[in-house]
């Protein structure tokens, strides 16, 4: 990926290095614009803007993974799989021990998979494609352009991939088929070709190996989990909302990569988690879970088997077993976000988190944003929706610790949760003809990320105040 300068703190600047960008037009009641996503990005903006239609669109992306064997099932417009099999008996019958062959089958083999892409954007947003473009306009497009591809994605269309457009192939025919079949070095594949095997099998060797280097759009992300701005109320009935999902699926047993209508893909994703989460034994960043339960809560959330399966969550205070559904609200939300961070999740994961500062006291909004700041230095990727000066405050103070870096800050904000303007990405919605346009916010010396979302708030607060004063004189 291209990087950029951006002026920032402390007359420096700072090198941005963007492992994604997406840039979407009429998609939703997004009018335009373009995000960058970093170690850390904050979308903030007003009710019903386009928000979480980022944000799903990033899970979406990030939970793309190209296949590892057949593209059996897979289904599409036949012209692409023609292509694929014009492609594939012309290498196997123009393969030559020594020679190099320039083919565009890595692209064939990638646009077919990613057919997989639009069946799973329109689950996670269990909507048609039509309700997804901006009312009075004809069709969106995203364009995503990423480390290893650039993928565009236009309503009524396929999504396609522009780059890269060949892949060399250096072919050499065997008799058996060894462990590493295909290896890959400096973009070149060294292929095996058993004897006498037709295309649809040289098919299946390509598509399995090639699919072990560009394993997905964003290679940087192992995994992407969502949790919704549902989620307290989720994590309170899950119960009954999977055996309701469940039941819709006619009694075949939960596949998690569908939806219903009432129930998103990313919402039955996150119920998933809630299910699994016993099974994990635990993660590097407990110990950043427990001082926060320390801090907010004075106890902590646990998880434990039952003789149903379905696991007991509760809240320990003193020894004490506090069920779920009695414990503070702030608990409730946060539950299902902390047991995953303290039991489950890994180093390059990307966390989709909508507004953490749900039920929270505002001095516990700056302790979870400080939590964040941790969990991003550490190596978790975190995409963040909010509607919280506060939270966002605390953000701006992370970064401009980054930005002084010397031993006075460090005694403000520890070095862990400072965070460097390169880590970080905020956007705003901006209202532009009835909708909302996608507006880059930048972060400047002295002031770390501006509030000129929130100020005008404030602004507005005063004047009304100062109007009612002056009506009681």
């Amino acid at each position: 990926m291209p990087k950029e300068d951006i002026a920032g703190s402390s007359g420096d600047n700072y090198i941005v290095d963007r492992y994604i960008t997406l840039d979407v037009k009429n998609f939703g009641p997004i009018s335009r614009g373009k995000v960058d996503l970093r170690p850390l990005t904050v979308l903030i903006g007003t009710n019903g803007c386009g928000k979480s239609h980022i944000a799903t669109l990033v899970h979406t992306i990030a939970s793309m993974k190209m296949p590892k064997r057949s593209l059996q099932g897979v289904t599409g417009p036949s012209g692409f799989f023609d292509a694929l099999d014009k492609e594939v008996k012309r290498l196997y019958r123009e393969y030559k021990p020594g020679y190099a062959i320039d083919s565009n089958i890595y692209q064939l083999l990638v646009n077919i998979d990613l057919l997989k892409f639009k069946e799973a954007m329109l689950r996670n947003f269990s909507k048609d494609e039509n309700e997804l473009i901006r009312i009075g306009k004809s069709g969106f497009k995203i364009n995503m352009v990423s480390r290893t591809m650039n993928i565009t994605y236009a309503s009524g269309h396929y999504p396609t991939i522009q780059s890269p457009a060949t892949t060399k192939l250096n072919c050499i025919k065997s008799r058996f088929i060894p462990e590493n079949s295909l290896l890959i070095e400096n973009d070149v594949a060294h292929v095996t070709i058993p004897r006498g095997e037709d295309s649809f099998n040289l098919q299946m060797i390509l598509d399995s190996k090639l699919g072990l280097k560009y394993n997905g759009i964003i290679k940087e992300i192992k995994r992407s989990v969502y949790f919704p701005a549902e989620r307290a109320g989720m994590t309170l009935t899950y119960e009954p909302l999977i055996l309701d999902y469940i039941d819709s699926l006619g009694g075949k047993g939960p596949d998690m990569a569908m939806a219903t209508p009432s129930l998103t893909s990313t919402m039955v994703g996150f119920l998933a988690w809630i299910i699994k989460i016993k099974n994990y034994k635990g993660s590097i960043f407990a110990d950043h879970v427990d001082a926060l339960e320390n801090q907010i809560f004075c106890g902590k959330i646990v998880a434990e088997p039952s003789p149903t399966h379905w696991p007991i969550i509760s809240f320990r205070y003193k020894e004490r077993d506090v069920p779920l559904h009695t414990a503070a609200s702030s608990i409730k939300s946060l539950a299902i976000f902390l047991l995953y961070v303290k039991y489950a999740a890994k180093q390059n994961e990307l966390i989709i988190l909508e507004e953490p500062e749900i039920n929270l006291h505002p001095d516990n909004q700056l302790l979870l944003a400080k939590f964040i700041a941790r969990l991003v230095n550490d190596g978790l990727h975190i995409l963040i929706t909010t509607h919280s000066p506060y939270f966002l405050e605390q953000l701006s103070h992370c970064v401009l610790s980054g930005m002084i870096n010397n031993k006075k800050s460090s005694k403000i904000l520890s070095d862990n949760e400072s965070l460097k303007p390169d880590q970080v990405a905020v956007y705003t919605f901006a209202p532009d003809d009835g909708e909302y346009k996608i507006v880059p916010v930048t972060t400047a010396p002295e002031v770390g990320i501006p509030q000129n979302e929130f100020t005008h708030t404030d602004d507005n607060l005063y004047e009304e105040v100062i109007h009612l004063r002056q009506a009681d004189e």
